[in-house]
């Protein structure tokens, strides 16, 4: 007596969360269902097959050239599910090597995630030390020019990331001059001690004036009021940077003539307090 071995295939659903992509895992997930039916057909074909067997036992002489046929359908359908496993068994390891490089490549956005962590913590770190050290500044500034400050001739603003310093013209300079007299040398000194003992931030200097055309007198030296701002801009920085020894790299230089006003200029008090010297201090990066 023969003895049919119909093996069915194993089904497998491998679902790759989060690494494969939708279609991708739809096709897969339709492609089990149909898998699943086949074996489901198969199963059914075996039952009847077991059924005929058990018949053909009791029978073997009279239906000899029937059981040999049915032996040669066997073969073939065995063959097609050992085709269908070989298929399988690619896909299977198809998935498995796409789950591995993904998984390898997740790790790797892992590390470097964790890398940029903690490079921003170092960057935040460095901007609270830098900000903290502008507020310090501010102090220093308040606390070493109280008296200029209660005549009105100084004025410090601390906004979000930098500090203002307004020096009113007639401290740095005489009338319609752009050198630097000896009492606004005084007041850069002490600006140029507490920027001396900072670390980690640059200064600009700005130049500015009202809006009342140069004077016949001066137009030969200063044609319009922005030549008389950037002057008196450049030489409180060279005055700066030469006699007190501020880095040159951390300071910038800038002429705005009338077009940045802080208070009306058709009042003489407004005129009065747009014609000033600004030194900002900021982080170096702002």
């Amino acid at each position: 007596m023969h003895r049919m071995k119909i093996y069915l295939p194993g089904l497998c659903l491998i679902l790759l969360a989060g690494c494969v992509s939708t279609g991708r895992f739809q096709a897969k997930s339709d492609q089990a269902k149909r898998f699943k039916a086949e074996a489901a057909a198969l199963q059914a074909q075996l039952t009847t097959l077991t059924a005929e067997r058990d018949s053909l036992l009791a029978l073997v002489g009279k239906w000899e050239m029937e059981h040999a046929a049915l032996l040669s359908a066997n073969q073939t359908l065995q063959s097609a599910m050992e085709a269908d496993k070989t298929e399988k068994d690619a896909l299977i390891l198809q998935l498995t090597n796409d789950r591995q490089n993904l998984e390898e490549r997740l790790a790797a956005l892992e590390a470097e995630y964790a890398t940029l962590r903690m490079q921003i913590e170092r960057v935040k770190e460095e901007d609270d030390r830098r900000l903290a050290e502008l507020q310090d500044t501010y102090e220093d500034l308040l606390m070493g020019f109280q008296e200029e400050i209660a005549l009105g001739q100084i004025a410090i603003d601390s906004l979000a990331r930098k500090l203002q310093v307004h020096i009113m013209d007639q401290v740095l300079f005489l009338s319609g001059e752009a050198v630097v007299r000896k009492t606004g040398q005084k007041i850069l000194d002490r600006v140029a001690e507490v920027f001396n003992n900072t670390r980690g931030q640059r200064m600009i200097v700005e130049g500015h004036t009202d809006n009342v055309p140069i004077g016949e007198k001066l137009r030969d030296r200063y044609p319009t009021n922005w030549e008389l701002s950037t002057t008196r801009a450049t030489n409180v920085a060279r005055y700066l940077i030469e006699q007190r020894g501020v880095d040159p790299i951390l300071v910038s230089v800038g002429g705005y003539g009338e077009y940045k006003p802080i208070a009306d200029n058709t009042t003489p008090e407004g005129r009065k307090r747009n014609r000033r010297i600004e030194i900002i201090l900021m982080p170096i990066g702002d």
